[in-house]
């Protein structure tokens, strides 16, 4: 018997130098085989070196979208949904000059349409906005300064409807909270030994979204607690094993 599954969020990006597609679904209905594997899945252009990704709606038509960073070129490729599980390159976007380790989309500027955000190498975080035209074009004086960020997070931090960036330093350590609209109060917080990765979610319960982040070199979880208003407590280690690289906040036992 061939199962059907609804599959919320699943997507895989080739990270070989060969590798330069995405596999992947969202709400796809995928076919199941009775041990709970995927049985066909479907590849998609996605440009070179794809790396991180983001799952949003881009263009409004309900159907789930693909941004994917293609790390080494400095660029990202946007894919469109089709709303029957295919995905079409719109295009690519970015202008190709450092390497590119993490984007994010948001709705940044409040006008009802997602921006695309970059980390980017050179020491600055980068917002593209929609061009009008159904793609996406660099936002005219919209460059933040950050050491080296690897990872940005898009999300409300302190409350008020608009959404604030979370960044991941490498030559400070730290965790840099650029609070929205224009990002201009910076504060950075300790990052352990080495932060990577970074997630956002209610875990302690206080008046806002906690950041999580991992440190690779010391293999531990760090939950900043949040304090309201846009800051953070002094965060918290817990072990998880050797080099955590990503790390997801979702409730997986339904309580």
């Amino acid at each position: 018997m061939i199962h059907r599954a609804l599959f919320l969020g699943l997507a895989i990006t080739g990270s070989a130098c060969s590798a330069e597609h995405v596999i992947g679904s969202q709400d796809l209905g995928q076919d199941l085989g009775p041990d709970g594997m995927l049985l066909h899945g479907r590849e998609f252009a996605a440009g070179s070196y794809p790396g991180p990704l983001v799952v949003a709606d881009l263009d409004g038509d309900g159907a789930p979208d693909l941004v994917v960073g293609n790390v080494y070129v400095g660029r990202v490729s946007v894919l469109l949904g089709q709303g029957d599980g295919s995905f079409v390159l719109k295009g690519t976007y970015g202008d190709g000059s450092s390497y590119l380790p993490s984007v994010a989309a948001a709705d940044v500027n409040g006008d009802g349409k997602l921006d695309l955000i970059f980390a980017n190498s050179s020491g600055s975080i980068l917002l593209q906005q929609p061009d009008g035209k159904g793609g996406w074009e660099y936002a005219a004086g919209r460059g933040y300064p950050s050491e080296n960020p690897v990872t940005v997070l898009a999300r409300d931090l302190d409350g008020d409807g608009v959404p604030d960036l979370a960044v991941v330093s490498r030559f400070t350590n730290t965790i840099q909270v650029l609070l929205g609209p224009d990002f201009a109060r910076v504060t950075d917080y300790k990052g352990g030994a080495r932060p990577l990765a970074l997630a956002a979610a209610v875990v302690t319960f206080g008046p806002g979204p906690d950041l999580l982040f991992t440190d690779v070199a010391q293999g531990n979880l760090w939950v900043l607690p949040a304090a309201g208003k846009g800051t953070f407590s002094s965060g918290t280690s817990n072990p998880v094993g050797s080099q955590p690289v990503a790390v997801v906040a979702a409730d997986l036992d339904g309580d």
